[in-house]
Order: structure tokens, then C-alpha cells, then sequence
């Protein structure tokens, strides 16, 4: 037996804590934390320099390549089987496609910082879609969670209501985007993924990617072909940092 309990005690809940809250995880969260906070006003100047589609053509598939290429280089399989080509395609329409596409139409038409506080209203959206369609059951806890989160956003967006009403179309469209992160989350959740984390994103982004491709193309102007070298700079930024990283 050994002379100190206690101790031993001690240092196995510390291994089982350091097991389960590894140091590099809380390290790559405050990173994106960071990377994507900084990233809503940075796709404002973008969204002011070019169209919705070509901003996000530009940059979407692109980082999808990055991170299958990554997960290549760390030897992991990246083909999936064909089972999971499906879910794997309505992951993508969803987290992806829908997000970029009305995020970009919504940041271009308010504030990058309201646009953020509508976006993540997701949690939201998430929690009354599970509720309507997976029959998950709200509780007390989340239901105070929820309007106490409502509440805040409410008190954030309050002095801005009479000018969403007159300009409706920002609001719509990063409601529309959190609808979709929202959707696409749940349908995730459901879903017994064959391939790792890191190859399933990399296709959800290409995949999710390539519809925008073929909107920039039909849609946008000739002038979406006239980038700065600033804007060059933007957009190999935003792949390899709010998307790649």
C-alpha cells in the first residue's frame, strides 16, 4: 500500500484531468477563438472589394485542398467510402454551402459586428430544430440557457431594430446563415462518419465549395477579376487562417 493516499489520489485525478483537458486542445481553441473573431471585419473589407460568390469561390475550395493535402501529409486516409458520399454531400450543402453563401450576403449588407451577433445565434436554432425534427427533449437548464442567451442578444441588437426593419436583407441572410450551421450540426450529430475529422472537412469545404464556383461564374461581373494586391493577400489569409487553421 502506499505511505501517502492522499497524494496518489491526487495525482491520478490529475492525470485523468490532463488526459481529458489536453493543454494543446485549449491552446488551438483560444487560436481560432481569436482567428475568427478577427476574421468578421476582414471579410467586410473583402466583401467591399469583391462579390459574394467570387470572395468566397476564391477562397472556400481552396482550403478544403489545404486541409485534405494536411491530412495527406499526417497519414490519414482521405478517400472516404462510398457510403459516406451522401450524408457527406448534405453536410456540405449545409455547413458550407449555406453558411458561406449567406453569411457573405449578410456581412456585405450590415455591420461585420452585428452580423457576428446574429450568426451565432446558431445554438438557438440548433436546440429548436433537434427539438422539432430529432423529438430532443429542451429541459429546464436548457431552456433557461437559451433565453438567457436570446435575451443577450437581444440587448446587444436592440438600439439596431429600427434600422433592421428598414434594411431587412443583412439580418435575413446571417439568420438564414445560422439556420443552415444549425441544420448542418444536427445532421452531423446524427450521422456514423467513416472518415476521420480532418479529411471530412477538407471534402465538406471543396465539396461545399464548388457550387459557389459555378455562382461566381454565372452571376458576378467581369470587375470581380480586378484584385489588389491587398486583396490577394486577404483572401490566401482567409484560407489558411479562419478556414484552414
Amino acid at each position: 500500500m502506499s505511505p501517502n493516499p492522499d497524494r496518489d489520489r491526487s495525482a491520478r485525478s490529475s492525470t485523468v484531468a490532463a488526459a481529458r483537458l489536453p493543454i494543446a486542445g485549449f491552446v488551438l481553441l483560444v487560436g481560432v477563438t481569436l482567428v475568427w473573431g478577427v476574421n468578421w471585419p476582414i471579410m467586410k473589407i473583402g466583401l467591399d472589394a469583391l462579390p459574394p460568390f467570387t470572395f468566397r469561390a476564391a477562397m472556400v475550395p481552396a482550403s478544403g485542398v489545404l486541409i485534405l493535402v494536411l491530412a495527406a501529409a499526417l497519414g490519414q486516409r482521405i478517400v472516404a467510402p462510398w457510403v459516406a458520399w451522401p450524408p457527406l454531400l448534405v453536410s456540405a450543402l449545409f455547413n458550407v454551402t449555406g453558411w458561406h453563401a449567406f453569411s457573405a450576403f449578410g456581412v456585405q449588407a450590415m455591420d461585420s459586428g452585428r452580423a457576428s451577433v446574429i450568426a451565432f445565434t446558431m445554438p438557438l436554432w440548433a436546440a429548436l430544430l433537434a427539438r422539432l425534427f430529432l423529438a430532443e427533449p429542451i429541459g429546464a437548464r436548457r431552456m433557461l440557457a437559451l433565453v438567457l442567451g436570446a435575451a443577450g442578444i437581444g440587448a446587444l441588437l436592440a438600439g439596431d431594430l429600427a434600422r433592421f426593419a428598414a434594411e431587412p436583407m443583412g439580418p435575413l441572410m446571417m439568420t438564414g446563415a445560422a439556420i443552415t450551421w444549425a441544420a448542418g450540426t444536427l445532421w452531423q450529430k446524427r450521422i456514423g462518419w467513416a472518415i476521420p475529422v480532418l479529411p471530412h472537412t477538407g471534402w465538406q469545404l471543396l465539396l461545399g465549395g464548388l457550387p459557389m464556383v459555378a455562382a461566381a461564374f454565372a452571376f458576378d461581373t467581369a470587375e470581380a477579376a480586378q484584385w489588389s494586391t491587398g486583396i490577394v493577400i486577404l483572401v490566401a489569409y482567409s484560407i489558411v487562417g479562419p478556414l484552414g487553421f
